[in-house]
């Protein structure tokens, strides 16, 4: 099953903000299987036996957001942009404690060659995740809505016409914002 479409998911994130709690046990298993997919990308780099495992990632993005749903999320695309979030905070807090762990060690950057950036979900190591928030941060201190896009790009996968139906903006504002982002974040990944 892929995911369900705008619908079934607006409908329920409807009952949420009307104060119905079993909205998101009915939430959960229309979902899951995107989210999966977004976190098994975002995964794939490492090792088997890594400690942090697709599913428990997604699990993890329900146990932040579940009781913390704020009441402007309307669509399925706002609830993906949130997913986002919650996953770059969980792989970001992830590689902070791994990183102390290991003190040290050279990290590839997210570089499939010089001048491009590795493209989302393809095997986007954790080591890396810390560069990108770090970029990410510089970036949202010169404009939070690039930052925005990007961070939808990288830690859900949404596309432009997800994301501009998340933020209520044309497809071509943030194709134009992307690549204005993308720009940022390749000169901030190699200095």
């Amino acid at each position: 099953m892929g995911d369900p479409g705008p619908g079934a998911i607006t409908e329920h994130l409807a009952e949420l903000r009307r104060g119905c709690p079993e909205a998101l046990s009915r939430l959960v298993p229309l979902v899951y299987e995107h989210l999966h997919r977004l976190a098994s990308g975002q995964m794939r780099g490492e090792r088997p036996a890594h400690t942090l495992q697709p599913t428990a990632l997604v699990n993890e993005v329900f146990l932040r957001l579940g009781p913390n749903l704020p009441p402007d999320v309307r669509s399925r695309a706002q609830f993906y942009a949130l997913a986002a979030r919650a996953m770059r905070s969980i792989l970001v807090d992830h590689a902070r404690a791994r990183a102390s762990e290991k003190r040290g060690g050279g990290r590839a950057l997210p570089l499939t060659k010089p001048g491009t950036i590795q493209e989302p979900s393809r095997d986007l190591d954790l080591e890396s995740v810390l560069d990108i928030h770090r970029a990410l941060d510089r970036i949202a201190a010169r404009d939070p809505h690039v930052a925005r896009l990007l961070e939808m790009r990288f830690f859900a996968g949404m596309t432009a016409e997800e994301a501009a139906s998340a933020l209520d903006l044309s497809v071509h504002t943030v194709r134009h914002d992307l690549r204005l982002g993308h720009a940022w974040l390749k000169k901030e990944l190699t200095l």
